[in-house]
């Protein structure tokens, strides 16, 4: 990307995200729609200044039934979209087609479909504090943080792409997963189980998601005696 593309791209994106940050979602079309709940009282989601190629959420642009612990109360049955972009956790208004941003420090965790995520993390450490896909729930805990970013394609076209980033949490300390490597390293004593694992999944075409989780459990089994 030009220098000029990316500071119209950079000035674009800021200007929206501080008009985003100043428009609240109305008392009286929240009490109309007698829709109290704290959950429904967030800034608005505005669109994208630009248009662009791809979504900034983390799976497809539709929004998801899902559940949410905010402010340390459950609300079940949510429609919830990830802003991977922003990191914003959105919620659609009932009965409208407006969608409002959660406050992340009154999110705890939440669901989108089957898919399973906490609020969690520490800026101090090399897994920071964000919205992470819980991909294996165990004595260990595998997570993926999603991001997604933009880039100008031929000084052309605005798309968006996306980057994985994958951790384990292990004795409440945080790993950075990378390749198979970095689990030899936390589970040296399971090297060749790991290696066995993964070279079967592997050929069996599984995904990157897939496999680190399937390997996790086959540890975490081996580890127990349950195999």
């Amino acid at each position: 990307m030009a220098m000029s593309d990316y500071k119209i791209v950079l000035l674009a994106l800021v200007l929206w995200s501080i008009a985003s940050g100043n428009i609240m979602a109305q008392d009286g079309q929240l009490e109309k729609l007698h829709l109290n709940a704290a959950l429904y009282r967030g800034p608005v989601v505005m669109d994208y200044p630009l248009p662009f190629k791809g979504t900034v959420y983390v799976f497809s642009d539709d929004f998801i039934l899902g559940d949410v612990v905010y402010n340390e109360k459950l609300y079940k049955g949510a429609m919830l979209n990830l802003d991977s972009y922003r990191g914003d956790l959105c919620v659609k208004l009932p009965g409208s087609g407006m969608a409002l941003v959660l406050d992340r420090n009154l999110v705890s965790c939440f669901t989108l479909g089957d898919k399973a995520f906490v609020h969690t993390g520490d800026d101090r450490s090399v897994m920071p504090e964000d919205y992470y896909q819980v991909l294996y729930d165990g004595k260990d805990q595998l997570l993926k943080k999603v991001e997604k970013r933009f880039f100008m394609k031929e000084g052309v076209s605005l798309e968006v792409y996306e980057k994985d980033r994958y951790y384990v949490v292990k004795d409440g300390k945080y790993y950075k997963l990378k390749k198979e490597k970095h689990l030899k390293r936390l589970y040296p004593h399971m090297r060749k189980t790991i290696y066995r694992t993964t070279s079967a999944l592997r050929r069996a075409h599984y995904d990157k998601d897939k496999i680190f989780a399937l390997v996790m459990e086959k540890i975490e089994k081996s580890q127990e005696g349950t195999l």
